[in-house]
């Protein structure tokens, strides 16, 4: 069990230093070209949208706890068992990632902007200073989760000073005009509706605010500080969104921004072009943005590190990705996570287009979550899950599922007219080899493993209360299926039977550390102790579940065998 665990405070700084990032100092300007003034609205609508994407995890969150949640959450609830969820989950988190790397680098290439226009100095260095800032945040993700959080509140509690700092020197001049509003939904490029289309843009904002229910596993007490810390970040990131570009249109039209070129630097040109004799206000403003994409990068590098690792433990992609130092840090995932944002920070004038393809990349993991959420609660209602008293559920049914999946169908109608099927196009062949990789793994995923022993005693807790299973005494060098409950063949005395075997430890019945083999043989009784007995790993049914009684340990075990007979004894 890891001892490093985030408390709520640590969570609340973690989360919004995720969120002020590249958002607040270079996304905030594309939703200005694109909306106008009314970008405020795609602001308001976006923290609506992610503030309700945010609790639907939470309630996935508390009912699948293991971090990586992006893999995990679709594993466990869709498709008929969690092998068929993998592919959902798999899919969901190989777009992530990619999103995950594209945010890295393009947070990387603006402290690098932000850099070389503060300080000439630093003027034509924007792809080394990139590199550098990608293996400093790679260095601070191998360190402890805890030590991490604590300088990401440090460099959280200096942006905050400053923004609030700029906003109060914005609105306190004379510069500010309130007529630079008008017209209010057309100065954008993209006309009337222009706030709808620049929705996913600032999605990807307050993108971080579902980090800690996707690491799950990391954070103190998650029943209570997943909802407290979500809301608590979002109301104080929510409200400096909504200051910051109040101020910058005020401030400079839409139209200034584009033709001036400031659009993915808003800040500082407002500061270079308004504030002309107040010298050091752009270099505040620039020490603000590398704060703020730093805490970004380093979120985004702890997140997308986790997804990486859950999918090579789900033996999709090699194992060596999830490895962890002895900081609980899946260093080979990070540094894989490093080297593609270090290629994509290469090309820094293809950046609107990454920006593109992290939005539809986002957009399907959070669509694929959302149906997650759904089909879960139908397992529940079939009592193919175990809902605790103690799990947060989220309220008014599928309401907000519901209403989150119409806002992001909306926001995409504007992209599809004004081009965006290139993004479409090139993303489906993303996906495309995204299913020629799951299929070759899983194709030679040797799933048939056979694992060969004794029948020992085992304590005996099984057979007293009417589930008896055989404890195999294995070789520790014999190779392993991940922990899980699998079906199986079993071979004794050349005879063939099928059962239910469990892999891992046995979180309902007692607190043992090693890993066991155990096996419920179907229809079988008999004395079959110090016999050699194989076993054939079929398919994985589902993961181990801590279950909170024996009776809801025997009704699932009636249900694994339900499912064996069905598929394998009527074949």
């Amino acid at each position: 069990m890891k001892k490093n665990k985030l408390s709520l405070l640590s969570s609340i700084f973690l989360l919004v230093g995720g969120m002020i990032g590249s958002a607040i100092f270079s996304l905030s300007g594309i939703t200005i070209e694109k909306a106008g003034p009314s970008a405020i609205i795609s602001w308001i609508i976006a923290a609506f949208v992610m503030f309700s994407y945010a609790l639907i995890c939470s309630e996935l969150a508390v009912r699948f706890p293991k971090s990586g949640g992006v893999f995990v959450f679709p594993s466990k609830a869709l498709g008929k068992n969690e092998k068929e969820g993998e592919f959902f989950g798999f899919i969901s988190t190989f777009g992530y990632i990619n999103s995950n790397c594209i945010a890295i680098a393009f947070s990387a290439i603006y402290i690098g902007t932000y850099l070389s226009v503060a300080f000439p100095s630093f003027s034509n260095m924007q792809i080394p200073i990139a590199i550098v800032a990608i293996l400093f945040i790679l260095l601070m993700n191998y360190i402890k989760i805890t030590s991490n959080g604590k300088i990401n509140a440090i460099m959280v509690i200096f942006l905050i000073i400053i923004l609030v700092t700029i906003i109060y020197i914005s609105f306190s001049s004379n510069e500010w005009n309130i007529n630079l509003l008008k017209p209010f939904f057309t100065q954008g490029t993209n006309g009337s509706f222009g706030f709808m289309s620049a929705v996913p843009t600032a999605m990807i904002g307050y993108g971080a605010v579902v980090a800690i229910c996707f690491m799950v596993e990391e954070i103190e007490s998650p029943r209570k500080n997943i909802i407290k810390s979500i809301a608590i970040s979002l109301i104080i990131v929510a409200l400096l969104y909504a200051l910051v570009i109040f101020s910058v249109v005020g401030l400079m039209d839409a139209n200034t921004l584009k033709i001036k070129h400031y659009t993915y630097i808003p800040l500082y040109g407002v500061a270079f072009e308004i504030f002309k004799n107040n010298t050091f206000l752009p270099k505040i403003i620039s020490i603000a943005a590398i704060l703020a994409l730093l805490t970004t990068m380093s979120i985004t590098m702890l997140l997308g590190s986790r997804a990486l690792k859950a999918i090579a433990d789900a033996k999709i992609f090699p194992n060596i990705l999830s490895k962890e130092s002895k900081n609980n840090t899946p260093i080979f995932a990070s540094i894989v996570l490093s080297i593609v944002a270090i290629i994509l920070s290469l090309f820094p004038n293809f950046v609107s287009y990454i920006v593109s393809f992290a939005v539809l990349f986002e957009t399907i993991t959070i669509t694929l979550n959302i149906f997650s959420l759904i089909k879960s609660r139908k397992k529940i209602d079939k009592g193919e899950i175990v809902l605790s008293e103690k799990d947060f559920r989220l309220p008014f049914g599928l309401f907000f599922p519901i209403i989150v999946l119409i806002i992001l169908i909306l926001c995409y109608i504007p992209d599809i007219i004004s081009g965006g099927w290139k993004v479409f196009i090139f993303s489906a062949i993303w996906y495309t080899i995204a299913i020629i990789i799951f299929k070759f793994r899983k194709k030679n995923e040797n799933f048939n493993i056979i694992i060969e022993g004794l029948v020992i005693h085992g304590r005996g807790k099984g057979k007293t209360v009417g589930m008896p299973t055989a404890n195999i005494k294995y070789d520790i060098k014999d190779k392993l299926p991940k922990e899980g409950v699998y079906a199986t063949e079993i071979y004794i005395d050349d005879e063939k039977f099928f059962g239910a075997t469990n892999v891992g430890l046995r979180p309902s019945v007692d607190k043992d550390e090693d890993i066991t083999i155990e096996t419920n043989i179907i229809n079988f009784d008999r004395d079959i102790y110090d016999k050699k007995i194989k076993i054939k790993f079929l398919e994985l049914i589902r993961d181990v579940t801590k279950f909170n009684s024996i009776e809801e340990v025997k009704k699932q075990v009636d249900k694994d065998k339900e499912y064996i007979l069905s598929k394998y004894m009527k074949e």
